[in-house]
């Protein structure tokens, strides 16, 4: 309903590919990612007086199908796409759609623009006098480019921001949804995760002059009587959200929808946002219900196939962070291994300096705080596996099956400690 605050974490997942298709007004309203996805709308979707959002020549578009029918000969004639106004579209102000929705005078059937929101505008259309629906289009401002390299317009880029760079004046990053320019060749440091220090230049929406960012389409829901986006999609099935009661930033603002590129996939995320992330490979297949995926460093190879209810966040390793199912965390790991296949209700946290893999772990406990050189593999336990050291030489623990606690300091193999094993 308009004006409804929703709050909940994330419970379900549209599967349509496309970024919004309006079922129940017979497909009158659809958004896709560019004409080709336009033109491959099948025809039991298509109307005369259709009205479609899709990007083209880095602009957004929002037209009506002026027909004169929906065979693929006429729906693909852009001759019969013409601006969408009049009855089928009303332009109007966040004030004024807030007036209209409190004194009822909106028009059902129309869509509505509301320009002043959304970086470049939304698009929601009402379903009688006082209510608009609850899924809406979102034409929003992104960093222009994610790869490392100058762009057309001259542009140098060097991805999101981590300290491992090595800036010069002038130089483009990504923080916080964001592009920011160097101003004296140091790279400076995060003052939290939207903000960077003063060696860095917020190059504003608003104001940006040299194409530092572009317009793309999402599907999304607004919170009217709050006035901010609480759910948003693209056509890559990432699903993001806000929530007010503990999320500190708005997700659907800050994160990086635009980061797919030659080399990189960021796609068939459910999560509460995935930002700050310098990954190298890929983010994708994740669902944390309730957490996000940020702050991970440039060391990183892939993120995948994890299922968890907390954050994935402040990693930095060289290898994967995958199939994990917990309801804790994984976060502030430094390791040269892989993180991986691990099902826990604990969370999988501050381990450091481990040169292989933390996997195949079967738990309700924690596996935390570790340093080691050696494996921590193949576990199943009810308890802890926690502040273990190795020292200079390797050890493994391996192979366990416990109801109890593995702890200490270790200079040799913990291979089958026993303690209430089944």
């Amino acid at each position: 309903m308009a004006g409804q605050k929703i709050s909940q974490p994330i419970q379900s997942f549209d599967p349509d590919a496309y970024l919004m298709d309006d079922g129940q007004l017979d497909g009158s309203y659809r958004v896709v990612a560019d004409k080709t996805a336009r033109n491959a709308i099948p025809v039991s979707k298509r109307k005369v007086g259709a009205m479609v959002a899709w990007i083209e020549s880095a602009v957004a578009t929002f037209k009506q199908f002026a027909g004169p029918d929906t065979t693929n000969t006429e729906w693909t004639n852009d001759a019969n796409w013409v601006g969408a106004s009049g009855g089928g579209l009303v332009s109007i102000t966040y004030a004024d759609i807030m007036t209209a929705i409190a004194e009822g005078t909106l028009s059902a059937g129309t869509t509505y623009k509301i320009t002043d929101r959304g970086d470049v505008a939304l698009f929601f259309q009402a379903v009688s006098a006082n209510q608009l629906s609850v899924d809406g289009t979102r034409i929003m401002l992104c960093p222009a480019d994610y790869a490392t390299e100058t762009d057309a317009y001259g542009n140098v880029w060097l991805g999101v921001w981590n300290d491992a760079l090595s800036p010069s004046s002038g130089e483009l990053v990504i923080w916080g949804g964001q592009v920011w320019k160097n101003a004296s060749g140091n790279v400076g440091a995060s003052v939290d995760d939207i903000t960077l220090d003063a060696e860095w230049t917020l190059i504003t929406k608003a104001a940006f002059t040299n194409y530092e960012y572009t317009q793309l389409v999402f599907g999304c829901q607004y919170d009217w009587i709050n006035d901010y986006a609480v759910k948003q999609w693209d056509n890559f099935d990432n699903i993001f959200a806000y929530n007010a009661d503990f999320d500190v930033y708005n997700n659907c603002n800050i994160s990086d929808w635009n980061c797919n590129r030659v080399g990189f996939n960021m796609y068939s995320n459910h999560c509460r946002g995935i930002y700050n992330n310098s990954s190298t490979v890929e983010i994708t297949l994740n669902s944390n219900e309730t957490g996000t995926i940020n702050n991970n460093g440039p060391l990183i190879n892939s993120i995948y196939g994890n299922i968890n209810k907390g954050n994935i966040s402040n990693n930095n390793n060289n290898g994967t962070i995958q199939a994990n199912g917990c309801d804790g965390t994984i976060e502030l790991n430094l390791n040269n291994g892989y993180i991986s296949q691990n099902y826990n209700a604990g969370g999988i946290s501050l381990n450091t300096i481990n040169v292989t893999n933390i996997y195949y772990n079967y738990n309700i406990g924690e596996i935390t705080g570790n340093s080691n050189v050696g494996l921590i593999v193949e576990n199943h336990n009810n308890g802890y596996i926690v502040n273990c050291s190795s020292g200079a030489n390797p050890c493994d623990i391996k192979n366990n099956v416990n109801n109890g606690n593995i702890s200490g300091v270790f200079a040799a193999d913990v291979t089958d400690p026993i303690v209430n094993k089944p």
